[in-house]
């Protein structure tokens, strides 16, 4: 459902049970600008790829698992200035 919200531009699933599959569904969202992800603890390495994905992004809230320096140059590499915790 949230995937078809083409023009939204700030999402937050802070404490969900967001899971990877959930934010693979989401990189549709082309205008997405800030994303908050905190406390999502079912999300797995794998959800990073689907971030990179998401180049409009500005800004990530990672869920603290997710805060290690293979994920920060991941996304730093696939999206340049890209903002986060």
């Amino acid at each position: 459902m949230i995937s078809k919200l083409s023009n939204l531009r700030i999402l937050s699933l802070r404490d969900t049970d967001a899971d990877d599959s959930d934010l693979s569904k989401l990189s549709a969202l082309t205008h997405l600008e800030q994303f908050n992800l905190r406390m999502c603890n079912h999300l797995t390495k794998s959800s990073i790829n689907s971030l990179c994905k998401m180049k409009s992004l500005k800004s990530v809230y990672l869920p603290e698992e997710l805060i290690t320096t293979t994920n920060e140059e991941t996304l730093q590499k696939a999206i340049p200035g890209l903002k986060y915790n």
